[in-house]
């Protein structure tokens, strides 16, 4: 029997460790349209390994110094890949199939003078092998895609938080309680100010109301720490605000009457 023509041979490569050198004959004249090698050494195979890729692995059970299980122990510890083939001399010689199952043996068949099951299951091995190489190009691929995407997005994300940063910061003053305020905010497409943010709190002291308007323009949002640590005792919010940034009256400690107006938002 003849392996089927319709898996490219040239593209595969197969390693036989027997410590019978006529098993080794006889496979390398049927696998010789594959890159075929053969060895009776099974401590010399394990090394070999770990230079050379292999698709394939026809292994003996029964060898010296080592069994073929022993050796497939090895060789999973640094190659998970490989597709073993296991022969035994005998089925009661069989290593158990928990055995087979832990170190992920795919295949195993008896020697005998034909060859006809052997070569079945190297056919049906280098197809596994094949659809392994194809899902594992598939999941590259996706790979590949799924990283151009990420870096799309975060591209298109600090895009948007450069034209955020950019927007023009502007400055006023007002007067509350007597106090001169300093103040530092954005304006958005609608012409209405955002992110207020006071540049002297701790001047602040009593109960103060929030401007509703600076510049002729309807204050909408307060930014992140914008009253932190002022020294007020309460608080009037308008009911032009609709949001407040994170902390913004984060270390009031004298705080103690709020009117929220009709805020939408409120970060902590």
């Amino acid at each position: 029997m003849r392996l089927r023509d319709n898996i490219q041979k040239e593209n595969y490569k197969i390693l036989v460790v027997d410590d019978e050198q006529g098993i080794i004959d006889s496979l390398s004249i049927f696998l010789n349209k594959y890159y075929f090698k053969g060895m009776t050494d099974p401590l010399a195979a394990i090394e070999l390994l770990k230079q050379e890729h292999f698709d394939l692995l026809i292994l003996d059970f029964l060898m010296s110094p080592i069994h073929g299980d022993q050796v497939v122990e090895e060789i999973r510890k640094f190659n998970r890949d490989i597709y073993i083939l296991l022969l035994t001399g005998h089925k009661d010689l069989a290593p158990p199939l928990e055995t087979i199952k832990k170190l992920d043996i795919q295949g195993y068949c008896e020697k005998s003078d034909k060859f006809d099951q052997i070569l079945l299951l190297i056919e049906s091995g280098l197809k596994s092998v094949e659809q392994l190489r194809i899902i594992k190009d598939i999941n590259e691929k996706l790979e590949d895609a799924y990283t151009s995407l990420r870096e799309a997005y975060h591209g298109t994300m600090e895009t948007l938080r450069l034209a955020v940063d950019a927007k023009d910061t502007y400055t006023a003053t007002s007067t509350i309680n007597g106090v001169t305020v300093n103040w530092k905010y954005e304006v958005n497409e609608s012409n209405q100010i955002e992110n207020l943010k006071c540049n002297n709190p701790t001047d602040l002291t009593g109960n103060i109301t929030l401007p509703s308007t600076l510049d002729g323009k309807t204050v909408i949002s307060l930014k992140d720490e914008s009253f932190k640590g002022a020294n007020i005792t309460g608080l009037v919010i308008p009911n032009t605000l609709k949001s407040i940034g994170y902390g913004s009256f984060s270390n009031c400690a004298n705080l103690s009457s709020v009117n929220l107006g009709q805020l939408e938002e409120v970060s902590f």
